[in-house]
């Protein structure tokens, strides 16, 4: 019997069981500037506030996740998770978190991530450029 952890299902949540840091990166960039943009948006809506509020927490699930994902890139647990709602603690657990190579080889949470797809580095390096037009149009 292995010792890996597979994911149990493949659905719009899904994560795999590690991902690398560009991945990371991308999909912590991407969410950082479409929270202040989702906002504006759907807060002019009738029932803006209970949008926003639902998106919001689908986008933190999700980024929980992925932070679970690539703490098991590095082989460190995902309970480690928990440091990050320490304010300015977490932020300077995702930087090394990103800066940290993961495992080059398979580990107990499985093997080694692929390649991070070109959208990642899309998201990454959208990014800053959404989050400057959304001040702009503020």
């Amino acid at each position: 019997m292995s010792d890996t952890v597979v994911p149990s299902s493949r659905g719009f949540f899904s994560v795999p069981p590690r991902v690398n840091r560009v991945h990371f990166l991308g999909v912590l960039s991407l969410y950082i500037c479409l929270t202040p943009f989702l906002m504006v948006l759907t807060l002019s809506l009738p029932l803006g506030t209970f949008f926003f509020a639902v998106t919001l927490i689908a986008g933190i699930i999700y980024i929980i996740r992925v932070r679970i994902a690539r703490l098991h890139d590095i082989n460190r647990t995902g309970f480690w998770v928990l440091v990050n709602f320490i304010p300015i603690i977490g932020t300077v657990i995702d930087l090394i978190m990103f800066f940290w190579p993961g495992n080059k080889t398979e580990n107990i949470y499985g093997a080694q991530p692929h390649r991070a797809a070109k959208r990642y580095w899309f998201y990454m390096l959208s990014a800053p450029v959404l989050l400057v037009c959304c001040a702009l149009f503020y």
